[in-house]
């Protein structure tokens, strides 16, 4: 109730890093994420996670995109898990 009703939602993930379990995840929170705003998958860096992050933004095309300007540093736990939201 409180995100549909907020204007910008945010949603980390960042619990277990299971294969299954991120992919659960990412399906039932990204939905809360505001157009505009951002599903962050952390620790893609270990495989699972990107993985799970890889095969949403691919289902999701034109919906959803890595952001890479948010991936600006050297080194980042979250190399493709910046997941911007553009559209419901």
């Amino acid at each position: 109730d409180a995100a549909a009703q907020a204007q910008k939602v945010l949603v980390i993930l960042d619990s277990n890093h299971a294969l299954s379990h991120v992919r659960a995840e990412i399906d039932k929170l990204c939905k809360f994420v505001t157009v505009g705003s951002y599903c962050l998958v952390e620790d893609t860096w270990l495989g699972d996670p990107g993985i799970a992050a890889k095969e949403f933004l691919e289902k999701k095309k034109g919906k959803w995109v890595n952001d890479e300007k948010r991936e600006y540093l050297v080194m980042s736990q979250h190399r493709g898990g910046w997941m911007k939201r553009l559209a419901r």
